[in-house]
């Protein structure tokens, strides 16, 4: 009788230890479905200041069924105003999961001198250490003029690293600079994603209207010097 009662009694408990296991296994099991969202048109487009711009258009899916009209879009496109606008395309699930993706436009003023991708001169160098080495090769850099007496460059590094190492668009010094009549560059501020700082500072920038480049000598990190000069313009055909 009392070998029936342990055997009972283990039963109940495996039971119960199986039960929690159901219960637990299914609660983790539990699937979520996120939408699906593709873009129609490129997904980077370069186009001139005041040209008309069209949304390319995009669908979505969301466990199969079309979910296109729960697209909700932010950041739009001002043709009308030189930048660089990232267009981001979410659809939220039942659960408040987002999904989204992003398509980047930029505006450019064909007719501004100091707007548009320049190239740095390969004999650019940054010196680290008492070592000074040359770039060796052109990348390009965004310039945009903000219209207020600064200007945007995408990289202050010159694509040392975004492009010489190919680190990524991440590795960055996007930074903002005045610009006075004479043309004097100053920094107002900068900053890198990935690394989350940015220049230390920035001294002998100008840009030079008639020969039509920009210089500049800029630190970072407290150890490392970069004297850049842009001088070549690239034509993006706008």
């Amino acid at each position: 009788m009392k070998k029936n009662i342990f055997y009972i009694m283990a039963l109940a408990l495996l039971t119960v230890g199986f039960t929690a296991c159901e219960k637990q296994s299914a609660k983790q099991t539990k699937v979520t479905a996120y939408a699906a969202i593709e873009l129609a048109g490129p997904a980077y487009e370069i186009i001139a200041i005041n040209s008309p711009y069209t949304e390319p258009g995009y669908t979505a899916t969301m466990d199969g069924k079309d979910v296109t009209d729960q697209v909700v879009i932010t950041g739009a496109v001002d043709p009308t105003k030189s930048g660089i606008y990232t267009p981001t395309y979410s659809v939220t699930n039942p659960d408040g999961f987002v999904a989204s993706t992003s398509r980047k436009v930029i505006v450019i003023d064909p007719a501004n001198a100091i707007e548009g991708f320049w190239t740095n001169d390969p004999s650019s160098t940054r010196t680290y250490k008492g070592a000074t080495v040359a770039f060796g090769s052109a990348f390009e850099t965004l310039v945009i003029d903000n219209g207020d007496g600064t200007i945007y460059v995408d990289d202050l590094f010159g694509g040392w690293y975004s492009q010489g190492f190919d680190y990524g668009d991440t590795y960055n010094m996007n930074s903002v600079l005045s610009l006075d009549s004479d043309g004097t560059l100053e920094l107002l501020g900068s900053y890198i994603p990935s690394w989350k700082d940015g220049a230390d500072w920035v001294k002998d920038g100008k840009w030079d209207a008639t020969a039509k480049t920009i210089t500049y000598k800029m630190q970072y990190y407290h150890s490392m010097e970069f004297n850049i000069t842009f001088n070549n313009k690239v034509d993006k055909g706008l």
